[in-house]
């Protein structure tokens, strides 16, 4: 993973870190909402996207707990190294087969 991927986990972490902590020890009114809003918004996107990816014709790889928690904590950054990873496995095999994935057959 490259610095900037760490970097977003670290930023993810820190939000949810916050987030969680607003449940605890409610910040004053105006930043509780905010910060209850934004974490309730970035649950619902980072869900969806795991319906998303799960549902789509290629699968990463089959889905445990481990999967549905981290990508509920850094949504594409955690599936998207993934997709890349297993694009450049495929790319790969197709070259060892003397086939070009790139190449439309005539």
């Amino acid at each position: 993973m490259t610095f900037f991927n760490y970097f977003v986990r670290l930023v993810f972490l820190i939000l949810w870190m916050i987030f969680f902590l607003n449940f605890f020890k409610p910040f004053s009114s105006h930043w509780s909402s905010t910060i209850t809003f934004a974490g309730l918004l970035l649950s619902i996107l980072h869900l969806s996207e795991f319906i998303v990816v799960q549902s789509s014709p290629k699968l990463i790889r089959r889905a445990g707990i481990v999967d549905v928690i981290s990508v509920l904590l850094f949504g594409s950054n955690y599936w998207l190294p993934m997709l890349e990873k297993q694009a450049a496995n495929q790319s790969a095999s197709h070259a060892l087969e003397g086939e070009d994935p790139k190449c439309d057959s005539k």
